[in-house]
């Protein structure tokens, strides 16, 4: 009867995969089996040079980087990422977290921060979305980490898009935009900075910069796309 009443439902209301909009089988979540198969991943494993962690060079200190795909325009990855961002579907972020750090564990499975943060919204663009998606990706994320997620960093300036701008505005653009909240919270602890997607960096510099002025003991990052 339960399989009778789940068949009708999915009849009227269809599960459709976040990559592709086709509908999704019985025994399939989030993705069809195509996408998640075809999904294009990046180097995550700690060998020096991945992509992540060439954006910080000569920069800023990070103890660790990973990521986890590789995001192009038109893409499977830009689909997911979108209906994420834009379409509210946060049961999305969690899954591509979640699955992001299984294979964090996979790679490295003694990696074990004190705490995951993710980057912050401005008060302003988290009532028009209605909750952070660097935030639900990093409660996926914390789910197989076995690790808390708290916004534990805030936005005290809202700044224009960073999409159309070239990387030393985008620099200025969010310069000196991020506070930790409360000190006390990543007082010599290691916290793992989340994002969704990473262009040039300068968005995550600021913020893992603002992390290690406020007493972190060191700041790995993690991104679950990084555009190429």
């Amino acid at each position: 009867m339960k399989n009778l009443f789940y068949s009708f439902f999915e009849l009227i209301y269809p599960q459709l995969c976040a990559g592709c909009n086709d509908g999704l089988l019985v025994n399939e979540e989030i993705l069809c089996t195509s996408c998640l198969v075809n999904l294009p991943k990046a180097e995550i494993g700690l060998l020096s040079n991945n992509e992540l962690e060439k954006r910080f060079y000569g920069k800023v200190m990070i103890d660790q980087a990973f990521v986890y795909l590789k995001f192009q325009k038109k893409s499977i990855v830009q689909n997911i990422l979108f209906d994420i961002k834009y379409g509210g579907n946060k049961a999305a972020g969690r899954y591509l977290g979640k699955k992001f750090g299984l294979e964090i564990l996979k790679k490295s499975p003694d990696f074990m921060p004190d705490l995951i943060a993710p980057v912050p919204l401005h008060s302003k663009r988290f009532r028009s979305r209605g909750y952070n998606q660097s935030f639900v990706i990093g409660e996926g994320l914390g789910e197989s980490l076995g690790v808390c997620c708290k916004e534990i960093v805030g936005r005290v300036v809202s700044t224009s898009t960073q999409t159309k701008i070239n990387r030393i505005l985008r620099w200025k653009n969010v310069d000196g935009i991020f506070k930790v909240k409360d000190v006390s919270e990543i007082s010599g602890k290691h916290i793992l900075l989340i994002d969704d997607v990473v262009t040039t960096g300068s968005t995550m510099e600021a913020c893992l910069l603002a992390l290690l002025d406020a007493g972190a003991s060191k700041v790995s990052i993690a991104s679950v796309a990084i555009a190429t």
